[in-house]
């Protein structure tokens, strides 16, 4: 059976290593550092969940979350941020986020989170 394959993004290229390095044995991954990138990504293959920084230079993630929210088959997508204030949060599940994580966050927490979402 083939993996599942998970968007990652963030401007924080350290914390992708990181997180590339603790899924890729279960998962496919795929990253971007940017909204921009991140949909033109999301838009060559959809993955099976997106896990995506807020604030990024440019396009933040809640904007990007927009726009990936107008595809007919909506994945989810976790938000992380270290501004883990309750106003963002909120925000985010508006914009359509499934699920709201604050920085700085353990890596079993991601994965946990992350197998919530991936049937």
């Amino acid at each position: 059976m083939p993996k599942k394959q998970i968007l990652i993004v963030d401007d924080n290229t350290t914390l992708i290593e990181a997180l590339k390095d603790v899924l890729e044995d279960e998962y496919e991954i795929e990253s971007a550092t940017n909204g921009r990138d991140a949909l033109l990504k999301f838009s060559q293959q959809i993955p099976s969940v997106v896990l995506m920084d807020y604030k990024m230079p440019g396009m933040n993630g809640l904007e990007t979350l927009r726009c990936m929210r107008t595809e007919v088959n909506p994945v989810p997508v976790i938000i992380m941020s270290a501004y883990g204030n309750e106003n963002l949060m909120r925000s985010a599940i508006e914009c359509g986020a499934n699920y709201y994580i604050s920085k700085p966050f353990t890596l079993f927490t991601v994965k946990e989170t992350l197998e919530r979402f991936i049937a």
